[in-house]
């Protein structure tokens, strides 16, 4: 996809966040939590501007997985999800590993996955 059109899509994502953080602010919202992994690609962007603190979902996945002593995670999502930076950088932020299946062919990773499929874990 050309970066221009990245760009703007970015752009256009931070400021609908921010559109919809600065409502539900005023509505008495203490906390902002977007369960979406595409949309946490603007998340530093988000976060900074927000009238109200925001939770990073694979930041906090990470901080349970430190806390409660795993060094290692299994991740398993949608095509985008495995593929795309947020979880890795947050793993990596925490000095924990991830892992994801094979690249599978087919319409979702998910409905692809065979259990008995050979994982690349070390």
């Amino acid at each position: 996809m050309d970066a221009c059109i990245q760009a703007r899509r970015l752009r256009g994502r931070r400021e609908f966040m921010l559109r919809e953080t600065e409502i539900v602010a005023k509505a008495g919202a203490q906390l902002a939590i977007c369960p979406d992994n595409s949309a946490h690609l603007a998340f530093k962007h988000v976060a900074a501007r927000s009238p109200i603190p925001w939770l990073h979902i694979a930041e906090e996945v990470a901080k349970a997985a430190v806390r409660d002593g795993y060094r290692h995670g299994a991740l398993l999502g949608t095509r985008f999800t495995m593929s795309g930076p947020v979880y890795p950088e947050m793993f990596e932020k925490h000095a924990l590993k991830i892992s994801t299946p094979p690249k599978l062919t087919g319409r979702s990773s998910m409905t692809s996955f065979s259990g008995t499929r050979q994982w690349n874990i070390q």
